[in-house]
């Protein structure tokens, strides 16, 4: 069992033991990964951490299968494509964050979130598609 060590062990939220088959399974893919911070939730645990530019939560049953991975980031770690796509509707706008979603047997969803001169918008991107998930007015 790996001790979290970046936290102290009572510390609420904060896992002092996570299981060896997450663990496990973490470092088969983040091998070279290192001062990620574990906390426990209901159905497992889910590790943060930076790599290679991007915010990362990976979300692992107790017994270490993966449950979701979600990779967030700017506009320039942006796939073009997708840029591509959001910039033909809403090339106003500035992208201010990416959030990319991965769940085993699903295609990628992405959440982007734009800036414009008055608004906000959160899209949601899933498989091709594009769909306005929240829209805000700026306040003057």
């Amino acid at each position: 069992m790996i001790l979290n060590k970046t936290e102290p062990e009572n510390s609420p939220g904060v896992v002092g033991r996570v299981n060896p088959p997450v663990i496990r399974n973490f470092l088969k893919t983040y091998k070279d990964v290192s001062g990620e911070k574990w906390i426990e939730v209901k159905d497992g645990f889910v590790a943060m951490f930076n790599y290679n530019g991007m915010d990362h939560q990976v979300a692992y049953t107790k017994k270490g299968n993966l449950l979701r991975t979600i990779r967030s980031y700017s506009e320039d770690k942006m796939p073009t494509d997708l840029r591509h796509i959001v910039k033909s509707s809403y090339y106003d706008y500035e992208i201010t964050r990416v959030h990319e979603i991965e769940t085993p047997l699903d295609p990628i969803t992405y959440v982007v979130q734009l800036t414009g001169e008055k608004e906000l918008i959160n899209l949601g991107i899933y498989d091709g598609q594009i769909e306005v998930l929240q829209k805000f007015n700026k306040s003057k």
